[in-house]
């Protein structure tokens, strides 16, 4: 799909939400296995990140920069894993996709983290100004914050819809900044569906996972966790992954 169009049977309508969580629920479900090595990793990742946190070791010694190195590289198999899910979903997969084909799964893990790191830094600079304007001009330093917060919800929509496009285009890089193509692919799939899926999405994959689990009552409760990362975690990101793309249909 190099050119950028929607494709549509005609006269298909979109599927609804209860369609779209029910298929991103059963989809998810179908392969425990692909759960299961996706979780795995995610634990892996988890107890590095953690590792690096709380270590006592100088910044930038060798032991810290390996492990910093190994988080990078896994966080990009994670993000190449997720654009394997978006990329097999537009071929009409009805399974999550299996762990092979790494180097081609590492090079667009590699774009999808590039791509995640330059819509961050343009979020930063959004902060970063709202600080400086806050500080400079006390008669706006309450709406400035929640202009950024504006913006910056707004580049949170656009970054996951380029990833989208990314998809769309066979993975090619510029795709995912041609605003041109992404304002047409969110005027195709429809402003209101996107943020609604958007919704959807920060629910599981924040407020669900960051703010009632990672911080909540559940935090000290070693088991649960492990099972958390090996088994919720996974499922959620496979469903929402698969929820965004297949919204888009």
């Amino acid at each position: 799909m190099s050119n950028g169009e929607l494709v549509r049977i005609p006269g298909k309508k979109h599927l609804s939400y209860y369609e779209l969580i029910r298929n991103s629920a059963v989809y998810a479900f179908s392969d425990k296995v692909a759960i299961l090595i996706f979780g795995i990793i995610l634990i892996v990742l988890s107890n590095l990140e953690n590792y690096i946190l709380v270590s006592q070791d100088a910044l930038l010694s060798k032991r810290i920069l390996l492990v910093g190195i190994i988080v990078v590289v896994l966080t990009i198999f994670e993000a190449g894993y997720s654009f394997k899910i978006k990329e097999e979903t537009l071929r009409g997969s009805k399974r999550p996709p299996l762990f092979n084909h790494f180097k081609e799964m590492f090079r667009h893990g590699l774009k999808d983290f590039i791509i995640d790191l330059a819509y961050l830094l343009l979020m930063v600079l959004l902060i970063v100004i709202s600080i400086i304007g806050s500080a400079l001009y006390k008669e706006y330093s309450m709406i400035l914050p929640l202009l950024a917060l504006f913006f910056i919800t707004i580049l949170t929509l656009i970054q996951q819809s380029a990833i989208i496009n990314l998809a769309y285009h066979d993975g090619e890089f510029k795709s995912a900044f041609d605003f041109k193509q992404i304002y047409r692919l969110m005027h195709a799939v429809g402003f209101k569906r996107m943020v609604v899926i958007f919704i959807l999405w920060f629910i599981c994959d924040y407020l669900i996972l960051t703010s009632i689990f990672h911080e909540g009552i559940f935090v000290e409760n070693t088991i649960f966790t492990f099972c958390l990362n090996l088994v919720i975690t996974p499922f959620i990101t496979i469903f929402t992954e698969r929820l965004f793309m297949l919204s888009t249909l």
